[in-house]
């Protein structure tokens, strides 16, 4: 049983949500949104570091907000990311090349990698030794 009935029609149903222009400014948007949240949490650690000389907690848990909210979404863009290759290697398309998917891919995984650490380095907080000894 199929969806939209042949595969030119399946192409073009899946091409209208798959658009460069939605994806691009789906994700920047979602990108600006993630780092707002991030410093406004960096604000309230900074505020009351000047304060009481203590980090807030609450500071670091939205900071914490940020960086999960942005794993996820970036989670979602590999996933588009894997779909819309496998749309190029299974159906007559304008084909990308494979050297361009590489370097997505090395870069999604270097970005995750990052996210990632920076979890767990707000996570542990600032006595761990994550942060004194930054080996990565």
């Amino acid at each position: 049983m199929q969806a939209f009935g042949t595969d030119s029609e399946q192409m073009f149903h899946a091409g209208r949500f798959l658009n460069t222009k939605t994806i691009a400014s789906v994700f920047f948007i979602i990108d600006i949104i993630c780092i707002g949240v991030q410093g406004a949490g960096s604000a309230i650690i900074s505020s009351t570091l000047q304060n009481s000389g203590k980090a807030s907690t609450v500071g670091g848990n939205i900071v914490l907000i940020g960086l999960a909210i942005q794993l996820l979404f970036f989670a979602t863009f590999s996933v588009v990311t894997a779909y819309v290759y496998h749309l190029q290697r299974t159906k007559a398309s304008n084909k990308v090349p494979f050297p361009i998917y590489v370097c997505l891919l090395a870069t999604i995984l270097l970005i995750t990698m990052r996210n990632a650490y920076r979890v767990v380095e707000i996570a542990v907080s600032r006595a761990a030794p994550l942060c004194h000894c930054q080996c990565l």
